[in-house]
């Protein structure tokens, strides 16, 4: 409807170039640090950002901190890896394939969760 992204993922940057695309209230998701935000208008949009320090990589806190850090990260893929974590169920589409897929959720007959892929 032209009011933005919900969310909006960044694995190879900040995300702070891609915070215009967001709606209002939506959720940038990076994987390389904190996006720069300072260049939006205060209160235009209302964005959360969610960082995700792959692999603890971050020098932040205490070295024991980030052991127990990857000490968790590890435990939860092996987890992952024998397949006892079961996630929502989703459907997968091409990003061409989202709008449509999209007015289907809307409309009840769609997937609850959707994961577009290029």
């Amino acid at each position: 409807a032209g009011t933005g992204y919900d969310v909006v993922a960044d694995l190879v940057g900040d995300g702070a170039e891609l915070a215009p695309l967001l709606g209002y209230g939506g959720t940038i998701v990076t994987t390389l640090g904190r996006p720069d935000l300072s260049r939006v208008a205060p209160f235009t949009f209302s964005p959360t950002a969610v960082e995700i320090a792959l692999g603890a990589v971050y020098p932040c806190g205490t070295s024991e901190q980030r052991h127990d850090l990857g000490q968790h990260l590890g435990r939860l893929l092996d987890e992952m890896a024998a397949s006892r974590l079961v996630g929502p169920p989703f459907s997968q589409v091409q990003l061409a394939e989202l709008p449509a897929a999209w007015q289907q959720k809307v409309d009840g007959s769609g997937a609850a969760k959707l994961v577009a892929t290029f």
